[in-house]
C-alpha cells in the first residue's frame, strides 16, 4: 500500500528543477512506461519540495503500469518524483522508463490572432537561444488560449523540427604514394543529399580511432553540393595505420554514411631486401589478406573485404627479372624498379573472396630451366640410344622394309650430328653445357631425331 507520509528525499527518488518562468507558464509532462508484465501495477507521485516538506501536487494511479502527470504552471522549485510498486507478482525490483517533458520559457510568442468564419488563425514567432539553435532534437513548445478565469482553456502544442539534411560521404582517393618519407594525401568527398543547407560540418582524422591534431570546418554544404577536404600523412615509418575520416553536423539525419576507412602501410624501398615478398600497402576500406603462397617465380594471394573496397599490393621481385604476368580480379598495375628489386603495385577490388597473381621469370631461372630440360633430353638420348639397336638387332625377325630401315638410319645420323654439335660447344663435358641455350637447342634436336627414328620402326 502506499505510505501514508510523502517519502524523505533520499535515494531511489529522483529530482527535477524546473527553471522560473519569464511569465510564470509552462507544462511538466511525466510518462512512465512500464515492464509489460501481467499484474504489475506501478503508481506515480509528483511532490512539491518546499523548504524541506514535500507537497504531493500530481499523482497517477491506475491499475496497470502506464502513468501521467501533468503538472500546469509549476512553482520554480525543486520537484520530487516518487515510482511506487503497488503490486508485483515477479520476485525482485521492477524496471521502467521514467520521461520527463518540460515545457517552459518564452522563446514562443503568439503575434496576432484573426477569427474568420468561426476559425481562429494563430500568428506564432519564435527566439531561439543558441543552445536551442543548436538542438539536433525537435523543440517542444505549447500556447495557451484561455480566459481570465480559466487560462487553459485550449492548449495547442507546438513542435520546431531543426533543418534537416543529410552530410555523407560519397568517395576517398588518395595520391598513391606509398614509399617511405613520401607524403601521402587522403582526399575525402562529401556532399549534402538533405532538403536544406547543412552548416557547421567538421570532418576529422583519427589514426588507429585516436584523433589527430588535425580537423576541418566547413561552414555551409548546399544542397547536392560536392566538397572534398585533403589531409596530408607524412610517412615517417614503415608501420600499418589505419585512418578513418569521420563527418559531423549539428542536424544531420542519418550518421551511417558519416565515415570512411582507409589502410596504409609504406613500403621501405631503400631497404626493399628486408620487406615482405607480398605486403597490402593500402585499403580503401576495410580488407585484409587471407593466404598468401610463394613458389619460385609465382606469388599467389588471396584477399577479402567489405563490398567494394580497393586495395594495392606491393609484390617484391629480382632485379632482375626479365618478363611477369599479372593475373586474377586485377583493376591495375604499375612498376617501380629499384637497384635490389622491382615493385609491383597491383591493384584489385573485393565484392566477395578475390584472387590475385603474379608470374615471373629471370635469366638464371631460364638457365635452371634449361639444364633441367637439358638434363631430361641427355637422359633420354643415351637410353633411346640402347633401345634403337635392339630394334635394328630384331629387323629381320620383325620383317622390317629396307625403306624402313634406312629412313630410321638416317633420322638417327642427323641425331649424332645434333648431339656431337652439343659436345662441341659444351666445356669439356655435355653436363658443363647444359644451361647454354646452343646446347640446349642442340640437345632438343637430337632428341626429337632419335624419338622419331624409334617409333618409325615400332609402327613398322
Amino acid at each position: 500500500m502506499k505510505p501514508l507520509k510523502p517519502p524523505r528525499i533520499g535515494e531511489g527518488l529522483t529530482r527535477w528543477n524546473p527553471r522560473p518562468s519569464g511569465r510564470g507558464g509552462g507544462q511538466i509532462e511525466l510518462t512512465s512506461i512500464w515492464d509489460d508484465l501481467v499484474g504489475l501495477d506501478l503508481d506515480l507521485y509528483v511532490y512539491y519540495n518546499a523548504s524541506g516538506t514535500l507537497i504531493e501536487v500530481g499523482s497517477s494511479t491506475t491499475s496497470t503500469s502506464d502513468e501521467r502527470v501533468t503538472i500546469n504552471f509549476p512553482e520554480p522549485g525543486q520537484y520530487v518524483i516518487e515510482v511506487y510498486s503497488w503490486s508485483n507478482p515477479a520476485p525482485g525490483e521492477a524496471t521502467y522508463n521514467l520521461k520527463v517533458t518540460t515545457i517552459q520559457g518564452t522563446s514562443l510568442q503568439v503575434k496576432n490572432i484573426k477569427e474568420e468564419n468561426g476559425v481562429y488563425n494563430v500568428d506564432v514567432a519564435y527566439n531561439l537561444t543558441d543552445e536551442e539553435l543548436n538542438s539536433t532534437l525537435p523543440l517542444q513548445g505549447m500556447i495557451l488560449i484561455g480566459t481570465t478565469k480559466n487560462s487553459l482553456l485550449f492548449q495547442i502544442p507546438v513542435t520546431l523540427v531543426p533543418a534537416p539534411y543529410d552530410v555523407k560521404v560519397t568517395g576517398v582517393t588518395t595520391n598513391k604514394m606509398y614509399s617511405l618519407d613520401n607524403t601521402y594525401n587522403i582526399t575525402v568527398y562529401l556532399t549534402n543529399g538533405g532538403p536544406y543547407n547543412a552548416t557547421n560540418v567538421e570532418v576529422t582524422l583519427l589514426r588507429d580511432n585516436v584523433p589527430v591534431d588535425v580537423n576541418v570546418l566547413v561552414p555551409t554544404i548546399a544542397t547536392g553540393e560536392v566538397y572534398n577536404v585533403t589531409f596530408s600523412i607524412p610517412l615517417k615509418e614503415a608501420t600499418g595505420h589505419t585512418y578513418k575520416i569521420v563527418v559531423s553536423a549539428p542536424h544531420d539525419v542519418n550518421t551511417e554514411n558519416n565515415e570512411a576507412t582507409v589502410y596504409i602501410r609504406p613500403i621501405n624501398l631503400e631497404k626493399i631486401q628486408s620487406e615482405p615478398n607480398v605486403l597490402m600497402v593500402e585499403s580503401l576500406g576495410k580488407g585484409w589478406i587471407t593466404f598468401i603462397n610463394e613458389l619460385p617465380g609465382r606469388y599467389y594471394v588471396k584477399l577479402n573485404g567489405e563490398t567494394g573496397t580497393r586495395i594495392t599490393l606491393a609484390f617484391k621481385l629480382p632485379a632482375d627479372t626479365s618478363s611477369y604476368t599479372v593475373g586474377g580480379k586485377v583493376i591495375g598495375y604499375r612498376e617501380i624498379k629499384t637497384e635490389n628489386a622491382i615493385v609491383l603495385y597491383v591493384e584489385t577490388i573485393t565484392s566477395s573472396p578475390v584472387e590475385v597473381w603474379v608470374e615471373y621469370t629471370t635469366p638464371s631461372m631460364i638457365i635452371n630451366m634449361l639444364r633441367n630440360i637439358g638434363m631430361f633430353y641427355t637422359w633420354q638420348y643415351t637410353k633411346m640410344l640402347e633401345e634403337y639397336e635392339k630394334l635394328i638387332a630384331q629387323a629381320e625377325e620383325k620383317g622390317i622394309s629396307e625403306e624402313v630401315l634406312t629412313k630410321a638410319e638416317e633420322l638417327k645420323k642427323a641425331a649424332e650430328e645434333e648431339y656431337q654439335r652439343a659436345l662441341e660447344i659444351s666445356p669439356g663435358s655435355i653436363y658443363r653445357g647444359l644451361g647454354d641455350p646452343r646446347v640446349f637447342r642442340h640437345l632438343r634436336k637430337a632428341y626429337l631425331f632419335l624419338k622419331e627414328a624409334i617409333e618409325l620402326l615400332e609402327s613398322s
